[in-house]
């Protein structure tokens, strides 16, 4: 996971029909009638912008979308929300962001769909205001990684992913992450991320020896050493699949 810059111009079917849509969700709902919710939050310009700003990743596990269409997640669920895995489905959600650009992520369908769904869990579940549309007092246990620097509740060893220590415990938002997203379980992305760092361990096998023979003097050598290192700092570079894990190790090099 990685921080994701997101921009800040909203794209423009969300600024000319959000507020209407929202409204009649509202309306809905006071009605006691089933919310029927748009496709507005998933227009092309939204998703565009969204795959941009996320360099064509899952904003929760890092993996490249290439042959995963993906879906345009709500991190505050539109329609109803779990406290637990073993909790019930509440509803409403939190429908009043819907289109809201601030609560929207581009997710892997695996990610999105069979790991998160609904679940939102908060530090306290009395916090949650639903019926006052107040997210003021939320202490979420899921990291926003477009609102906040995952960096501070989780690291990196090697390719596992672990929660940050506080005092003498784990972080419970590192931990809840990991665990609700299947970061270091998912078989599938455990065998990417193990093959991406051991390419990169290789590749600074190959800088340490080019830097030896650097140091004897020779220019063509300088300059192979300098290229190899070009290609170590791309590993850590936006656009790499797995940034944040890369970012991690970097910080670790002398």
């Amino acid at each position: 996971m990685n921080k994701i810059n997101k921009s800040v111009n909203v794209p423009q079917s969300l600024l000319h029909g959000s507020k209407d849509a929202t409204d009649k969700i509202r309306q809905e709902i006071r009605e006691g009638k089933r919310v029927k919710f748009g496709n507005l939050y998933k227009a092309d310009d939204v998703k565009e912008l969204l795959k941009k700003d996320q360099h064509g990743k899952c904003a929760y596990c890092e993996r490249y979308l290439n042959g995963d269409y993906g879906a345009v997640e709500h991190y505050r669920p539109k329609g109803g929300y779990i406290q637990s895995c073993d909790d019930v489905l509440h509803k409403p959600g939190y429908y009043w962001l819907t289109y809201d650009w601030n609560n929207l992520l581009y997710s892997c369908d695996r990610c999105n769909t069979s790991y998160k769904r609904n679940l939102f869990p908060l530090v306290n579940d009395a916090d949650r205001n639903i019926a006052d549309e107040d997210i003021s007092k939320e202490e979420p246990l899921i990291i926003n990684p477009a609102m906040e620097d995952p960096g501070d509740h989780i690291e990196f060893h090697q390719y596992m992913v672990c929660p940050k220590r506080v005092g003498d415990t784990d972080d419970i938002k590192g931990n809840t992450t990991i665990a609700i997203f299947h970061l270091n379980s998912d078989n599938e992305l455990l065998n990417k991320r193990r093959k991406a760092w051991i390419k990169y361990m290789k590749m600074l096998e190959l800088l340490n020896l080019a830097r030896k023979k650097a140091d004897k003097g020779d220019n063509e050598d300088k300059s192979i050493a300098i290229r190899i290192r070009q290609i170590v700092d791309d590993f850590s570079s936006e656009e790499s699949e797995f940034t944040g894990m890369f970012k991690y190790q970097y910080k670790q090099k002398p």
